[in-house]
């Protein structure tokens, strides 16, 4: 096999995020100016306070990071980071020339624009980084940042302890690698690292977190391999060079994730019989990557004020805490000015610090400081790490304001350097130590703190202006006050420069800053305590998603690719983990099937089934799995098309009303022909229908509905308290539909009961060929016409269904008589006819009805015919979307033809011959509903990143009308609940003479029992009238189902009346309305 890279593919998103690892843990060379700083003073004859602005120089560089956060919504990847590591190569290849003797020493104005130069460098690898990953992998953005953050923070040490193993600590040559190692991995990082569709199903999720575990423990092993390397004292030439091999091989371990996958693809793709449904393409995504990136529309928030209860619009107001703020809206605020000064008293000083370990080290008696830069280094990464985790924690625990962590960083902070300033035997070490971690807990926590006071939408300004702290904090502390201070206690030596040895050196700095802590400390505290009801509305929006420990949460994964290996049994295995014995976990059986005894099974009770199956002596075969219950009752479990040399995935479930003592649950061929069947990972996990349930309102809860928090003002931009708010929501995001007929034509009533209701509508035979063209050459759209103008007239959304339909009983008798070149150009005709006629009109285009069942047309015009439809109806209407719609995939096991990996390998053909689908069409048209077969069907399709349709919605007239009604429910319940499903028609219709199977009224539009069912769950999933007031600080909120709303809001004899929307995918909403 000849192995294809592509940006998109697994293998090649872990490579980047490997790549962006390495650039972190050669970016930190900001922190490495003692390594070289008395070299350059000696060099350049320089005074403290001259050396200590070089330092701010370079520190100074980061102030322009803002260049590189305007410019990464503007350039590519790879351009930002060849930005960096030129600038980076020339800023310290020159010093590294003035070092090592190689040029004369430059005028002191040009080497500080080369230092600035070098630390400014970092700023664009750090925003090429951080940004292009946390987009790629937008939904474990935490891991991203603790991880890359990290490594930033090791690179210090890492590059100091493999300079002075290899090179003995010589500054020209830490100065040689500071300008060609960053340069070189910053080439290679172009090569991989890009921005690409994020992953966007559990399965992907769940391999993110795992390897980002795998990440975060070899970084820990690294921290830990530098600190003991550190302090065990010096070390042989040999021992230094095996420790910088083994920290190399360290380095370049996360290698081992796109490695690990590229060989899981590589068995995968070379294991037997792998391309029955297309499997060399499996990990790309159904949908066409046009389709995948979600287009970014900016909302415009308008804010309304109340003349005489007459709305007019006005420029927006300065918004409140915790919403999105411009640069400008946020430097106006208290609280960034509270964050701002906070931040520069614990990088300023901590700065000071690092910059100065060289002249401290000296001063105290130490000739080698290379420990106490690793130290800072090493702790610097213990406290980013674990910082940000536990303010999570606590954030979701008990709303604690994350300030909090930065105050007890300050205090923390303030001990150390009054330890350092006593100068007790040992101090600098202690000292280099805490200033270490409270100085990566300043980073790691004001970088989130900021995001939730100011917002993430103009996130990389307000953050790049925040770090301007860095360069200015230097310049205060370091520069200013540790320079003049120094100068003021040194001796002026021979060479014209000036030199101080002893503890009282920087006593009077370390006593300074220990006071700027303190202050910080305060502001901390204060910033605390204003936030606190911020974080506690944030506890109170987080609380609904987080389950108790006691409930039991449903697992949404679903594999459709045939893997090497099985993964792990879902619910680690259920009930069902008694039965592994042998090492492997793998049970095989050479007759027709596998059965599990099953004993004392729960009434009341719904039982989700999985498992890997293998067989070893066919092509294919359709598996299924059912269950015998003591009272002879089969039920169907669920299947999945299995193939040799690879595990394929079943997932379903069933239901039991009533207990069993024993029963039976087998795996067997579907036609019961003998085969040798491996099985592996066997879960069952049973539910109570409370759990059920809490499932289902837990995830409408996460992925049907938002928070939106209403801020009230008046003119004068204070916030006003106790104003009366009314809220109501006047339109669903969620597209809820049903069939209509002809008969909704001149009939007032059943318009008014339809509009009423339903969003979105489907004509059930009106756009059918049968309808249109009864009679060849007689095409007649004057129907279809009458109902589109009633929709359009009442903004609902249509379906188009259907272009042709298989089945042969519902294909117009003439059609049927034509053969060769005479049914085809029927079938042109009809494809051209009824796409040109209704181009744009409607959402989705059911192409070729039912093609797993029948195949009338590729009978009788070749195999590719259907694939024909497809390319006819996208060359036709680009902008259409393209939907396969079928029967039994949902509703039920038992029927062969339509299994959901059928279906999917239907739907691969498709895109083998160049057709990406748009949409999956699930007919639903059920006899008894098995919710936990519905819910993994829909799982494993919600796997191809399409979005999926319930299109036809009945339940059989053979039923009564009340138990109609209650599957209905079910039904309903389980689609509106999964968050792969974007739409749900109901097959209602209404005729004269009834309906096709299920109806919602009778004839005088008073509603059946499944009527009822539907009035109730619409009502029930749509955000009834809202009344509340202001608290304190001006605020409401409120969670609401998706769509559009109106607000009315009074304060004494001031009215204001607005509209505003909340949309999918917003996690808060924010809105301003000034009175």
């Amino acid at each position: 096999m000849t192995f294809v890279f592509s940006y998109n593919s697994p293998v090649g998103k872990w490579l980047g995020f490997v790549a962006a690892v390495w650039v972190q843990a050669i970016s930190g060379n900001n922190y490495t100016f003692s390594n070289y700083s008395d070299a350059l003073k000696s060099l350049m004859a320089l005074t403290q306070l001259q050396l200590n602005n070089l330092s701010v120089a370079k520190d100074v560089g980061k102030a322009f990071g803002i260049l590189a956060g305007l410019a990464s919504d503007r350039l590519s990847t790879p351009v930002i980071l060849l930005i960096g590591g030129i600038e980076g190569f020339v800023g310290y290849g020159i010093q590294w020339l003035v070092v090592s003797g190689t040029i004369k020493p430059l005028p002191y104005w040009v080497m500080c624009i080369f230092l600035c130069m070098g630390g400014n460098s970092t700023t664009w690898m750090n925003t090429a980084v951080l940004v292009t990953c946390i987009r790629n992998f937008r939904k474990n953005r935490g891991p991203v940042t603790g991880i890359l953050k990290g490594y930033v923070g090791l690179s210090t040490a890492i590059f100091t302890d493999i300079c002075s193993a290899l090179f003995s600590s010589d500054p020209a040559t830490f100065l040689l690698i500071l300008a060609v190692v960053p340069f070189t991995v910053c080439l290679m990082a172009i090569v991989f690292l890009r921005e690409i569709p994020p992953s966007s199903t559990s399965a992907e999720e769940k391999e993110e977190v795992k390897f980002f575990g795998v990440i975060n423990i070899i970084a820990v092993i690294i921290a830990v391999y530098l600190l003991v390397f550190d302090i065990s004292g010096t070390h042989g030439k040999v021992f230094s060079q095996i420790f910088a091999a083994i920290l190399l091989v360290l380095i370049a371990s996360p290698l081992f994730i796109p490695i690990h996958l590229m060989v899981k693809n590589f068995i995968r793709e070379n294991s037997e019989n792998l391309d029955v449904e297309g499997n060399n393409n499996i990990a790309e995504p159904l949908l066409g990557v046009e389709e995948m990136v979600r287009e970014e529309v900016e909302k415009k928030e308008v804010v309304v004020v109340a003349e005489n209860t007459v709305p007019a619009v006005v420029e927006k107001r300065s918004p409140v805490i915790g919403e999105d703020h411009t640069i400008f809206e946020a430097i106006r605020t208290l609280d960034f000015w509270i964050l701002f000064v906070s931040f520069l008293c614990g990088v300023g000083t901590g700065l000071t610090v690092m910059n100065n370990l060289g002249q401290m080290g000296l001063a105290l008696g130490y000739v080698d400081v290379s420990i106490f830069v690793s130290l800072t280094s090493i702790w610097g990464f213990f406290g980013r790490i674990i910082s940000g985790s536990v303010s999570e924690y606590f954030i979701k625990k008990a709303a604690v304001p994350r300030p909090i962590w930065n105050a007890a960083s300050q205090i923390l902070m303030a001990v150390g350097y009054i330890c350092l300033a006593m100068a007790m035997p040992g101090s600098l070490y202690i000292g280099s130590i805490v200033v270490g971690i409270c100085y990566g807990v300043r980073l790691a926590i004001s970088v989130p703190a900021a995001s939730e006071l100011f917002g993430l939408k103009y996130y990389g300004l307000i953050y790049n202006v925040l770090i301007l702290n860095l360069p200015l904090g230097s310049f205060l502390f370091s520069g200013l006050l540790a320079g003049l201070l120094y100068d003021a206690q040194a001796t002026t030596t021979a060479d014209g420069g000036n030199t101080c040895v002893g503890a009282h050196c920087y006593r009077l700095v370390f006593i300074v800053m220990a006071i700027a802590c303190i202050v910080g400390f305060g502001l901390d505290i204060l910033l605390s305590i204003r936030t606190r009801s911020l974080y506690g509305l944030y506890l109170s929006i987080l609380i609904p998603s987080f389950a108790s420990f006691e409930e039991l949460i449903y697992d949404h994964s679903a594999y459709t690719e045939c893997k090497s290996v099985p993964e792990d049994a879902l619910y680690n295995g259920g009930i069902m983990k008694d039965y592994w014995t042998n090492e492997n976990r793998v049970i095989r059986s050479e007759t027709n099937s596998y059965n599990f005894v099953l004993n004392n099974l729960s009434g009341d009770t719904i039982y989700s089934f999985s498992s890997w199956v293998r067989i070893l002596d066919a092509d294919s075969a359709v598996i299924k799995a059912s269950l015998k219950t003591a009272n002879g009752t089969v039920k169907c479990v669920g299947n999945v098309i299995a193939r040799p040399g690879c595990w394929s995935f079943l997932k379903g479930g069933f239901v039991l009303d009533f207990p069993s003592s024993y029963a039976l649950l087998y795996l067997q061929r579907s036609d019961g022909e003998k085969l040798n069947i491996s099985i592996s990972s066997v879960s069952l996990q049973p539910f109570t229908y409370q759990q059920w349930k809490k499932n289902q309102q837990d995830t409408i809860d996460k992925g049907r509905k938002c928070t939106a928090i209403i801020h009230i003002s008046d003119v004068q931009g204070e916030r006003v308290p106790g104003a009366s708010i009314i809220i109501e929501q006047v339109s669903r995001d969620f597209p809820f539909g049903s069939a209509i007929t002809k008969t909704i034509l001149g009939n007032p009533a059943y318009q008014t009961w339809f509009k009423e209701r339903f969003n979105a509508a489907v004509f059930e035979d009106e756009l059918k060929w049968y309808s249109t063209e009864p009679q060849q050459g007689e095409v007649n759209y004057t129907i279809p016409d009458q109902m589109l103008e009633f929709v359009r007239k009442n903004q609902i959304i249509t379906r188009g269904h259907n272009i042709f339909w298989e089945d042969p009983r519902y294909i117009p008798s003439w059609v049927q008589n034509l053969t060769g070149p005479d049914l085809k150009s029927a079938v042109t005709s009809r494809i051209q006819s009824l796409m040109n006629k209704y181009k744009n009109e409607f959402i989705h285009w059911d192409v070729d009805n039912e093609m797993l069942h029948y195949d009338f047309y590729e009978q009788r015009l070749g195999t590719n015919t259907s694939l024909e439809f497809f390319q006819t109806a996208q060359q036709l209407d680009p902008l259409a979307k393209l939907f396969m719609n079928d029967y039994n995939v949902v509703e039920t096991c038992y029927d062969m033809n339509s299994t959901v990996d059928a279906y999917i390998s239907k739907l691969r053909d498709l895109k083998q011959g160049g057709i990406f689908m748009h949409g999956i069409g699930l007919e639903g048209h059920f006899t008894v509903p098995n919710p936990p077969l519905i819910r993994a069907v829909l799982d494993k399709l919600a796997t191809l990143k399409l979005p999926i349709w319930l299109t036809e919605v009945d339940i059989s007239k053979n039923l009564d009308k009340e138990t109609q009604a209650r599957y209905l429910e079910m039904v309903l319940r389980e689609g509106f609940s999964h968050p792969g499903v974007n739409g749900i028609m109901l097959w209602t219709g209404l005729h004269s003479n009834g309906c096709y199977q299920m109806c919602l009224t009778d004839n005088t539009f008073h509603n059946l029992p499944a009527g009822d069912i539907v009035d109730n769950l619409l009502k029930e999933w749509q955000t009834g009238v809202v009344h509340g007031e202001t608290d304190e600080h001006g605020s409401f909120s409120f969670s609401g189902f998706l769509g559009e709303y109106k607000i009315n809001v009074k304060f004494g004899n001031r009215t204001v009346n607005s509209t505003f929307s909340l949309y999918r995918g917003d996690d808060t909403r924010h809105l301003n309305i000034q009175l």
